[in-house]
């Protein structure tokens, strides 16, 4: 198995664009080989971080190396296949709310797109029979799609996808015996884990000796307060002993004797 990361790297192409983060040499070569993969700027994959086009759950992608799919219309035949119940090939107002919560299980990073429900069924129910066919479904997959937002190139997505990954590839490695047992395909990793969920923590931004501080619409900007969340968060996110006492030795030493300046 393999993991991708970090194609954010200038090149010294003579073509680079100073105000562009190119991508790797080595991710923009998979993306060309591989099928399925239509996005410029980073690798496609699904919902449990599988890159799309190589064999399923054997490689895997994360950080600003890659990018959730959003486009539901290929995955818009088995949704309707398992919502449709009674098999008339339409699909009632009941029905679609079972697809939606199939949609959300499954596509997490959609979910917000498919809240207003009722809405959503009487917009795209054109010929108004109170039922939507699979063109008019089809119709408003279409659409719905392009208002689903990837996720941000920061570090905070890029750790919570490595901790997810790590966690799931431990959770198999410990039932690998368990599944084998069962015949349980251990490459599909629908069978034995859920789907990436992102939870946002808030955002945070250093400027000079000041910060922003948003979390979950209650901001903070500039003072001692903004600086100090920011530092208390910064700090806890240090993955060592080390590298703490480091920071705050740091962060003493400037507040006592101000920024050296002779090293840049």
């Amino acid at each position: 198995m393999s993991v991708l990361d970090r194609p954010g790297v200038a090149t010294n192409d003579s073509t680079f664009n100073p105000t562009y983060v190119a991508m790797n040499p080595f991710v923009r070569r998979l993306v060309e080989v591989l099928p399925n993969q239509y996005n410029r700027k980073a690798i496609q994959v699904d919902d449990h971080l599988r890159v799309k086009g190589a064999p399923l759950g054997t490689v895997y992608a994360i950080g600003d190396a890659a990018t959730i799919e959003t486009n539901l219309v290929d995955h818009l035949i088995t949704l309707f296949e398992e919502a449709d119940i009674n098999k008339d090939f339409k699909l009632d107002f009941e029905e679609w709310e079972k697809m939606v919560m199939r949609i959300k299980r499954k596509h997490p990073l959609a979910g917000t797109a498919f809240d207003k429900l009722e809405e959503i069924f009487i917009k795209y129910d054109t010929d108004k029979d109170k039922a939507w066919t699979l063109n008019e479904a089809a119709h408003a997959f279409h659409e719905l799609s392009t208002k689903i937002t990837t996720l941000p190139a920061t570090a905070q997505v890029a750790s919570q996808q490595g901790e997810y990954l790590g966690n799931k590839l431990g959770s198999l490695a410990k039932h690998v015996q368990t599944l084998r047992e069962n015949d349980v395909p251990m490459l599909n990793d629908e069978v034995f884990y859920q789907p990436f969920k992102y939870l946002h923590l808030g955002s945070l931004a250093y400027i000079g000796n000041s910060a922003v501080f948003d979390l979950n619409g209650y901001s903070l900007a500039g003072g001692l307060l903004a600086m100090y969340a920011w530092r208390s968060v910064y700090w806890s996110e240090q993955t060592s002993l080390r590298t703490r006492v480091l920071l705050m030795t740091n962060w003493i030493t400037r507040g006592i004797f101000g920024r050296d300046l002779s090293k840049f």
